[in-house]
């Protein structure tokens, strides 16, 4: 969601010239290039034809139970390819794309200098990928965040699996407990634009709405957005059970330290009623 978002922004801007990397061709994209980053050998050699100058990297396997499963392929794509891109020698900026959930949720409002302390292996390999980004000798901004948003044709992110849920009319439930300041990929992708035109420091920052909400209340709002009974909704608790990946209450980030270099987070409502109104406009809305 999040590349296809970025590739979109930074197209519209005489700056730069974009080019795309994703596991499948994008059709009727210009500067698209098919590539699997944990393949050294394809990876490189793809770089070698770019010789990019500035890397946006958001590329993860975002199936936390999968992350357990398939460690290997989790390692590679979230270290291995992160050490690979960074160190590569035309690159002097690096956006590394990471998650909230190197935090153990145990309070929320986590700021960039708070511990860390991942609860499962996909927040262990991202923080990896954090670990290796700060060694290396480049300009870089580690972006820590929640995302919400949508593909199409429509698949399975938290807000799809609502949306085509509740159209459905099948009965869902939401996490009362569970806390989160997610940002909309299209409004992170600006911000990201709007970070590099300035002469911002190398270091962690957090993104995220201005307010938290309940992945309950996250659904609720969808509900009420398009009209579905909400109803359909019934709030329980988490509880981590054996058998799947942990995973954290309350990872809400702190936004001051973006907010101060002039970088603006819209409220959790600006946030959910952009991404509305986007889905009613696009070709995914009713299929």
């Amino acid at each position: 969601m999040l590349g296809a978002s970025i590739v979109s922004t930074f197209k519209n801007d005489a700056g730069y010239q974009v080019f795309s990397v994703s596991r499948q061709q994008r059709q009727n994209e210009k500067n698209n290039f098919t590539v699997d980053l944990t393949n050294d050998n394809e990876l490189f050699r793809k770089l070698r034809m770019i010789n990019p100058q500035i890397i946006v990297h958001c590329a993860a396997q975002v199936n936390v139970n999968a992350c357990e499963t398939e460690k290997e392929y989790c390692f590679n794509l979230h270290v291995n390819a992160t050490n690979n891109l960074v160190n590569y020698e035309s690159v002097r900026t690096f956006i590394y794309v990471s998650t909230d959930a190197v935090f153990d949720g145990q309070r929320g409002n986590y700021t960039e200098s708070d511990p860390v302390n991942p609860l499962n292996y996909y927040a262990f390999t991202k923080l990896k990928g954090e670990e290796v980004v700060v060694q290396a000798n480049k300009v870089y901004a580690i972006i820590r965040t929640n995302l919400i948003g949508f593909k199409v044709p429509v698949q399975n992110s938290l807000f799809e699996w609502t949306f085509k849920s509740l159209k459905a009319g099948v009965p869902i439930k939401g996490f009362e407990n569970v806390l989160f300041n997610p940002f909309y990929c299209p409004v992170l992708a600006q911000r990201l634009l709007e970070l590099l035109r300035i002469n911002f420091v190398s270091g962690i920052y957090h993104f995220g709405s201005a307010d938290a909400i309940s992945k309950f209340e996250f659904l609720q709002k969808i509900a009420q957005a398009f009209n579905f009974p909400e109803a359909l909704i019934t709030p329980e608790k988490l509880i981590n059970n054996a058998g799947s990946a942990v995973r954290p209450l309350n990872t809400t980030l702190n936004t001051e330290k973006i907010r101060s270099i002039g970088l603006m987070m819209p409220t959790m409502e600006q946030n959910v009623n952009l991404l509305i109104k986007d889905f009613e406009q696009s070709v995914a809305y009713g299929k």
